[in-house]
């Protein structure tokens, strides 16, 4: 049996709630990451340098600043003043004698895409970059154990992981392994979920209205969930 450290008890424990485990786990390192950079790290001078290099974080993470980050106001003014001086330090420094098809061309190279093709001038959005290596950890933890009887019974009880991330599992498969059990096991928590939207779309018509509502109310939701991943988990 593969060693079960902290890793996988936090993703059984995650299995054991609802939504995709590994979205959930995923966006909690995110923000714990956040946060320990705008009340610890915004004033470290080593961080700041990563940061400028970067050229910021990416529009999600970001926004998550503003929308999901507890008094995070001074730390992003810090931070975005130092991103933009370095973008606008950039812009001019690429503003010579050029022609401007050139100059524009030059410019934009120098400047940051983030979600895009990356330029030799930036690595990436901070987050990013932690969410990915926070995922692959998952992931790993996931296939590791996921052809244990015991694991196997508490993901089948579970909302199962998004495709997405489903899908990333099994990318890591070698060929020698049965995988069988576990996609029949996500097969049926697809199933199940299935059938809750039928439920869901046969109360709406009027001669069941009267029926009293039950667990399929958000199936619309879990299966937006479920198709794509969290919402701003990926």
């Amino acid at each position: 049996m593969t060693s079960r450290h902290t890793p996988y008890h936090m993703l059984v424990e995650a299995v054991g709630q609802r939504g995709c485990a590994i979205c959930s786990l995923v966006e909690q390192s995110t923000q714990r990451y956040l946060d320990m950079l705008i009340h610890e790290n915004v004033n470290d001078l080593e961080f700041r340098a990563k940061l400028r290099d970067s050229g910021g974080f990416c529009n999600t993470h970001a926004w998550w600043l503003v929308t999901k980050t507890h008094g995070a106001a001074l730390g992003s003014s810090i931070m975005f003043r130092d991103i933009l001086s370095t973008l606008n330090h950039r812009l001019n420094s690429g503003n010579g004698r050029q022609g401007s098809f050139k100059l524009a061309g030059r410019i934009k190279r120098m400047l940051p895409r983030h979600g895009g093709q990356q330029t030799e001038l930036e690595s990436g959005c901070l987050v990013c970059g932690l969410r990915q290596r926070e995922e692959s950890v998952y992931l790993g933890v996931f296939m590791s154990h996921c052809q244990e009887s015991d694991f196997l019974n508490a993901y089948g009880a579970s909302s199962g992981l998004c495709f997405p991330h489903f899908h990333a599992a099994l990318d890591r498969a070698d060929g020698a392994r049965d995988l069988s059990p576990l996609i029949a096991t996500h097969a049926s928590i697809v199933d199940g979920l299935l059938a809750e939207l039928d439920e869901f779309q046969r109360k709406t018509d009027y001669r069941f209205a009267s029926e009293a509502p039950g667990s399929e109310t958000d199936a619309w939701q879990r299966a937006i969930e479920l198709a794509t991943g969290k919402q701003g988990a990926r």
